[in-house]
């Protein structure tokens, strides 16, 4: 056979490498970069030593105070801390407190906005012999096994090398010719500076339901609301040991719960309490951020645990709507979970004659987590495994446990047969039976700990805000007291008549998270309002521990409605719901931040630092989930209109982004449970657009 001298083909090479010009690169985004909340929340400092800091004016947002400035009411400080109490602070979220222009124009854009640079002389080098190694792969190869040749042992060598030398000669001397400088640096050294220097002096947070807007605060007064939510709260407790003593304490427990359990706990960082500021109600959210502590592999694993867990727990209470349905005669829902707003609207009743909303006070923050407790969140979590093995256990006919893992710093679970006697675990996956997982759980509620101004603290009532296991942990404790109040309505009801009530009023109740929605069901919304014998197994009228707070946030009748003969709305999640006198309804999208008293950022911007096709494909996104809310096609288009005018804002083409939601409703016309389809709703978008252009020309 003949070999090929593929010095030969390094000119074959030239000709493709042109199209593969790299120019810029990917960075992360600016939100851990200009937060930076480790920084202002890990210094040392005392509530009284912060307190006169904020009284004098050596306080470090002394400097924008005649501008920007607002005045600390909180009554938690006024008890704790009555120095800081009535004096002014900075709290905006006006740009304009940046006075360095490149800076203002980046935060500008987002705080989710990954800034551009120019790629570094070797990333350029390194991305073109990617390319020449895929081009000896998948060309040269083949190409020579078809034709009968042989290539050169090190034929995949010198094409890279062969790419790298050209790539280097283009560049030219200095590497600052071609494509080095061809995009201009965002986030140069000189703007990096201008952060550290902001930062000095003022602390960058999130607004609340507005994740991507900046908010400028005293970095003072950021640390002292952290401390006094962690000090002056019966939720944490001070922990007398430093991180490694935390570090050992909780590896030793997690080893005896299985020996892979304590890679899980690794690092030399404690998570953090941050703050978002909530602009409708001029307070604050406090957030657990674990995100590069040594508790994120644990929580990770608890996540993917606790998913395994929901799904199945899901799935038997599903079978028990089934045997309900076949004993009573009516159709019910033992789990109301839900994990968006389009899961409600294609699920409501033909019409609506009651409904009510209702808000969880304080979710995460009431929930018992400590073994002793009444209500405890451990003995929910103990029902919900159980449930979980049992169901998953029955339908494959055989033991089951939840494989565990860990694989390139990436961490999944999935349930699976108990492997056979003798087989044991390897280095990168751990099996966890019933027990295991229970305790694998209980572990990680009960050992949730953050550390604050030198100090640390262990969260001894209530969940992490912030983590990301809480939202399923969550579900499983409040799905415990729902089924089982299904269960007992079904056992205490006087007659077959009141059962078939309760249990079809389950039909129309949906719960995401902490927002609850109860339709048609004015009994079960009358547990909530005002429940009577809450904790007794022999009391109907109740639905929740006691530990529950519930707050109705709207209450709405048909009946009234038909008596004033006018519509009446609610809001659910991103649903608002118009209500006529005859129980008919029409359904559209409700913007949560029409309640913000600031201008918030909603998208990334065209040129942020993504491929162009995939920052136009965020209207898909977007169009696909108001259409599948939305009852009437015109409802659907009036408020994709409204996405299209706020991305055109953030420098999308117009023109682009209806082109590409055209074609796409094309191919993906079905929207599940509408009488309407995605291709009317682009039609009618087509027209009010067309309508809007040209009342503008004659203009």
């Amino acid at each position: 056979m003949q070999q090929v001298v593929v010095d030969q083909l390094l000119p074959a090479l030239r000709e493709v490498l042109p199209d593969y010009h790299i120019a810029w690169s990917h960075d992360q985004q600016l939100k851990p970069t200009a937060m930076n909340a480790r920084r202002v929340m890990t210094q040392q400092q005392t509530v009284a030593g912060l307190g006169q800091q904020l009284a004098s004016a050596t306080c470090g947002c002394a400097r924008f105070r005649d501008t920007y400035k607002v005045c600390i009411a909180d009554d938690t400080i006024q008890q704790h801390c009555p120095a800081a109490y009535n004096t002014k602070h900075v709290l905006t979220t006006d740009l304009s407190v940046v006075k360095h222009t490149n800076l203002r124009s980046l935060l500008a854009q987002g705080l989710n906005h990954i800034p551009m640079r120019s790629a570094a002389v070797q990333e350029i080098i390194d991305l073109h012999q990617q390319v020449a190694g895929q081009f000896y792969d998948r060309v040269l190869q083949p190409t020579a096994a078809a034709t009968g040749f042989i290539l050169q042992p090190d034929g995949r060598e010198i094409i890279c090398n062969g790419a790298a030398v050209w790539v280097e000669e283009q560049l030219g001397e200095g590497g600052c010719g071609w494509g080095a400088d061809a995009v201009r640096d965002e986030y140069t050294a000189e703007t990096a500076e201008a952060l550290a220097a902001l930062q000095q002096y003022l602390h960058i947070c999130e607004v609340d339901k507005a994740a991507s807007t900046p908010c400028f605060i005293c970095p003072q007064y950021a640390q002292l609301l952290v401390l006094l939510r962690l000090s002056a709260s019966a939720d944490f407790g001070l922990v007398h040991m430093d991180t490694s003593e935390v570090q050992a304490s909780l590896q030793a427990e997690l080893a005896a719960i299985h020996p892979m359990l304590r890679q899980t706990v690794e690092g030399d960082k404690l998570p953090i309490m941050r703050i978002a500021y909530k602009s409708h109600k001029n307070s604050f959210r406090f957030l657990t951020n674990t995100a590069g502590s040594l508790l994120s592999g644990l929580n990770e694993v608890a996540q993917e645990v606790t998913s395994c867990v929901q799904q199945e727990v899901i799935a038997a209470l599903g079978n028990t709507n089934e045997a309900f349905k076949g004993l009573v005669g009516t159709a019910t829902q033992t789990c109301i979970v839900i994990t968006n707003a389009q899961q409600v609207a294609v699920n409501l009743p033909d019409r609506i004659h009651t409904d009510t909303c209702a808000d969880i006070t304080k979710c995460f923050e009431n929930i018992p987590t400590q073994p002793g407790q009444p209500d405890s969140l451990p003995k929910a979590l103990r029902w919900a495994v159980s449930k979980a093995f049992r169901h998953r256990a029955a339908a494959a006919k055989k033991p089951q446990v939840i494989a565990v893992i860990l694989h390139n710093d990436r961490i999944k679970a999935a349930w699976q047969h108990l492997p056979a006697r003798g087989a044991a675990s390897s280095s990168t996956r751990m099996y966890l039976q019933e027990e295991a997982v229970i305790a694998l759980l209980t572990s990680t509620v009960t050992n949730a700990y953050v550390t604050a101004a030198g100090n640390i603290y262990r969260q001894s009532r209530g969940i992490p805000m912030g983590a990301n296991y809480s939202p399923n942990v969550c579900n499983l404790y409040f799905m415990k007291y729902e089924s089982q109040a299904v269960l007992r309505m079904q056992r205490l009801a006087e007659t077959p008549e009141l059962c078939r009530q309760l249990l079809g009023e389950w039909r129309y109740c949906f719960r995401m998270i902490d927002d609850m929605r109860f339709i048609n069901a004015p009994t079960l919304a009358g547990y909530i309002r005002n429940p009577v014998g809450t904790g007794s197994e022999d009391a109907i009228g109740w639905i929740y521990p006691p530990c529950v707070g519930i707050d109705i946030t709207s209450d709405v009748s048909a009946a009234a409605a038909a008596n004033s003969s006018q519509v009446q709305d609610t809001q659910y999640l991103d649903l608002l719901t118009h209500i006529h006198p005859d129980g008919t309804y029409d359904v559209e999208v409700y913007d949560k931040q029409s309640k913000l008293t600031i201008q918030p950022i909603n998208y990334i911007t065209c040129d942020s630092n993504r491929p162009v096709t995939n920052s136009y494909k965020l209207i898909l996104g977007q169009a696909s989930r108001i259409a599948a809310i939305c009852s009437k096609p015109h409802l659907a288009a009036k408020h994709i209109g409204v996405v299209i005018r706020k991305l055109s804002n953030r420098g999308f083409k117009t023109r682009k982004l209806a082109r590409v939601l055209s074609q796409w409703a094309t191919h993906n016309a079905h929207i599940p449970g509408k009488s309407f389809n995605m291709t009317d709703v682009t039609t009618l978008l087509l027209h009010v657009n067309r309508r809007s252009s040209s009342r503008t020309s004659r203009r």
